[in-house]
């Protein structure tokens, strides 16, 4: 892991879409062989992908968190997943642990998520921070993801069980079938945490494989797919994702509807994402444009991250 903040950036939002993208053409049962192909030809949505974009556009264009002007980008019949949303802020807060742990307590205040559901984004938030800050090794990352948990309201959760679990699998260098058996039929509210860190932490390096390992695992693919990739995508850059994967994404993907975006002029989605994640990086780090998305040299103000517009 030695890319750029901007590749890091990059590779966690593309790597979420790809992530969703993967789930949706990912051949059915899930337990299905992945020799069986991706199934390209079905009908493609991906809303979560929405959010995301959306989501990161509002951060760009008020250079803070606004849930409300999150929630009035979004399309009135798209729901406000509550796994994706922990990606953006992630990344625009992820330099101060406190600071990422109020914003995540401000989005708790505006929506409604059970105890299980803010200990699950906490600790993606968390992880996709600690990435970024280059400060986690891989060997220690569940350790202390469990005692972040604990220095929260939020223990009280099977979130400390299920990353036990994973720890166990990965120490025993337990396989797939194991880990599904691990799982059981419990709800995903209660089981999401295993999929995406077993399969992330089992092949820490391998894009590809963490992914479809989380398509494998899960039936409730596209969620855990998405925040896979992501994890995946911020820890070892965008220079990870297969480009074929990217490349049959690009080619199929139609614009997404939403007030600030910019998706109907001739770039790929890959391309869009791209620029998107430059301008949150540019934001964050104290560059801003006059205009929201106006990208010319003789019309930006550079200074100290928080000077201009503190976050």
């Amino acid at each position: 892991m030695g890319y750029s903040l901007l590749n890091q950036f990059q590779g966690a939002l593309w790597g979420a879409i790809v992530g969703e993208f993967i789930a949706q053409t990912w051949p059915h049962p899930p337990s299905g062989c992945p020799s069986r192909g991706l199934v390209f030809d079905r009908p493609l949505v991906l809303p979560l992908t929405a959010v995301l974009l959306t989501g990161v556009e509002s951060l760009c264009d008020r250079g803070d968190l606004d849930l409300a002007d999150w929630q009035r980008l979004t399309l009135p019949d798209q729901a406000m997943p509550p796994l994706a949303l922990a990606i953006p802020i992630a990344l625009f807060f992820h330099e101060d642990d406190r600071l990422l742990y109020r914003k995540l307590e401000q989005l708790w205040q505006v929506q409604v998520f059970s105890l299980e559901c803010r200990a699950a984004i906490l600790i993606l938030s968390q992880t996709i921070a600690w990435f970024l800050r280059r400060q986690m090794s891989l060997t220690d990352l569940i350790p202390r993801l469990i005692n972040r948990l604990r220095e929260t309201d939020l223990a009280a959760t099977t979130v400390l069980e299920q990353l036990g679990l994973v720890q166990r699998l990965l120490t025993q260098a337990a396989g797939i079938e194991t880990a599904i058996v691990a799982m059981g039929s419990r709800s995903p509210e209660v089981t999401a945490m295993i999929p995406i860190f077993y399969s992330f932490l089992r092949t820490p390096q391998d894009y590809r494989l963490a992914l479809c390992q989380t398509a494998q695992i899960s039936i409730y693919q596209s969620n855990l797919c998405t925040i896979t990739g992501a994890v995946a995508g911020a820890y070892n850059g965008s220079v990870c994702l297969p480009s074929n994967w990217s490349h049959a994404l690009n080619s199929r993907m139609e614009p997404i509807p939403s007030p600030l975006s910019t998706l109907s002029h001739p770039f790929r989605l890959e391309s869009h994402a791209d620029q998107l994640a430059a301008q949150l990086l540019a934001v964050w780090s104290g560059q801003y444009p006059l205009a929201p998305f106006i990208h010319r040299a003789d019309q930006t103000a550079t200074a100290a991250p928080g000077v201009i517009r503190p976050r």
